[in-house]
């Protein structure tokens, strides 16, 4: 999931891509929105307790996003490039990238300095151009 989003159109990507199915990336998004539920309703007794609850729910955010890309990546055929989805799909998924690149700031700023934020979130914006082909 993690190649689906930071390392699209790679030969590598691909790959992984076709050795899996819509089917497969399905069940994958659902475990992941029932792990959620159980991250979201966990008690714990930290400091940091929201921060980390909310590290966890934009973890499954994002990886959410990369099974709706890899579904629709598959759906279309591999080969075809993301500016090819269906304008409502993709401007769904631009709006949920959008909200979690903002999200992805705040955290970064309340668990590190400044310095390595924009390189760290560069990959997430160059997904996010695709979408706005």
């Amino acid at each position: 999931l993690h190649s689906l989003l930071l390392f699209n159109r790679r030969e590598s990507t691909m790959d992984l891509l076709s050795m899996n199915s819509v089917e497969n990336l399905q069940k994958a998004y659902d475990f992941i929105d029932r792990i959620s539920l159980q991250i979201e309703k966990s008690e714990m007794i930290l400091e940091e307790a929201e921060l980390i609850k909310r590290e966890f729910s934009w973890s499954a955010k994002i990886l959410k996003i990369a099974c709706s890309l890899g579904i629709e990546q598959l759906k279309l055929g591999i080969d075809v490039p993301i500016n090819e989805i269906d304008l409502k799909t993709k401007n769904q998924l631009k709006t949920k990238l959008t909200i979690l690149i903002e999200e992805f700031q705040r955290i970064w700023l309340e668990r590190n300095r400044r310095g390595g934020l924009n390189d760290s979130k560069k990959r997430l914006e160059d997904l996010l151009a695709l979408f706005s082909k």
